[in-house]
């Protein structure tokens, strides 16, 4: 299966078998939070709006949810909170790393 993302190609076929994978550069921590990108369509609001919420840069919003970053465990309850939703949106797996 492959997915775009940010004019980045993912192979999730390649996470699954434990192949590292990078986005621009940066090794990834876990997929991508496809769900909660969704939640946010559907509510109407974008990135920038949880950066807000957060009080953190859009930058470093778009990294958390594209796995780059991980999102602490009091931002998920604020955002869950915030949106109303429940915290399994941001059940993600965790990116194999090669042990080379």
């Amino acid at each position: 299966m492959e997915v775009y993302l940010i004019h980045k190609l993912i192979d999730f076929n390649k996470l699954q078998q434990g192949g590292e994978q990078t986005m621009k550069g940066k090794t990834l921590k876990h997929k991508p939070y496809l769900k909660f990108k969704g939640a946010l369509a559907e509510r109407g609001l974008v990135q920038k709006d949880i950066a807000k919420l957060l009080n953190l840069s859009p930058v470093t919003i778009n990294q958390k949810i594209n796995g780059t970053l991980d999102f602490s465990f009091s931002e998920i309850e604020v955002i869950c909170t915030h949106l109303d939703i429940s915290s399994e949106i941001f059940r993600a797996m965790k990116v194999a790393t090669n042990s080379n």
